[in-house]
């Protein structure tokens, strides 16, 4: 990824720039959204693993009781 130069930056802070503020969303809600994505799954992936370690748990007790 290019670097983000300083007078866009300059531009931004002063918030006077439409086509800047533009610019910064065309380049970074992308980004935003693929973490966005990859927070959401991974915690199904975290949520997916816990049930199946509660019903292997689970699973265990009952083999051990019978």
């Amino acid at each position: 990824m290019t670097e983000t130069s300083l007078s866009f930056l300059a531009r931004i802070r002063q918030g006077t720039d439409s086509d800047s503020w533009n610019k910064l969303a065309e380049l970074y809600v992308p980004l935003m959204r693929r973490r966005t994505c990859n927070m959401a799954i991974g915690s199904v992936y975290v949520a997916h693993n816990r049930v199946l370690t509660a019903l292997r748990h689970k699973a265990d007790g009952l083999v051990e009781s019978h």
